[in-house]
């Protein structure tokens, strides 16, 4: 597989991807709802941000250093720079399971029975990390995602249509954690 570059802001000037994302008409993401040890959060734009660098070039995991990359020396950055350079039209983030505790790879499962959908990706994952308690400023690629103007990050902003935040952040933390908790800023 051939891969092209394409051109990126933030700590990484330039990825190599599948030349195939450069054609695609819609990004659908769909993500599981968990805790990351880096990244903090692994929700819609980590997702994309660290599947489309191409392995074939980079390496597997990303990590290997194969080819020189900065993705891991300020990965929020990238993240936040690779959602501005890959519009998600489709945001899902399911909680079946989500994981909790140190993921990406040590956390624990818990089947929530949740599922979070937007066209905006960014108002997604700032729903996501707040069930997994963290505003939009404690995740850092979410807080540049939204001072870059790519999606909503501010909660009161958005309109949530099934159950309110506090009553799906309520839901979560009782599954999660066996008692329900608010910390859904006043």
């Amino acid at each position: 597989m051939r891969s092209q570059t394409a051109d990126a802001q933030g700590p990484q000037k330039t990825v190599k991807v599948n030349p195939r994302v450069l054609e695609y008409e819609t990004l659908i993401s769909l993500a599981q709802l968990k805790l990351h040890e880096t990244a903090t959060v692994t929700l819609s734009l980590k997702n994309i941000a660290m599947s489309f660098p191409a392995a074939d070039y980079y390496g597997h995991p990303r990590h290997s250093q194969k080819a020189p990359n900065v993705f891991f020396a300020d990965m929020h950055s990238f993240i936040a720079a690779m959602a501005k350079r890959f519009h998600i039209d489709l945001a899902i983030i399911v909680g079946h399971p989500a994981m909790i505790g140190s993921g990406p790879l040590g956390g624990y499962p818990v089947e929530t029975g949740m599922v979070i959908a937007s066209t905006d990706a960014v108002a997604a994952d700032v729903v996501g990390a707040q069930l997994l308690g963290f505003r939009a400023q404690g995740v850092r690629h979410l807080w540049e995602a939204g001072k870059l103007g790519l999606g909503q990050a501010d909660t009161d902003e958005m309109r949530i249509p099934a159950m309110s935040l506090v009553e799906a952040i309520k839901a979560f933390t009782q599954v999660a954690y066996g008692r329900e908790l608010t910390f859904k800023h006043a």
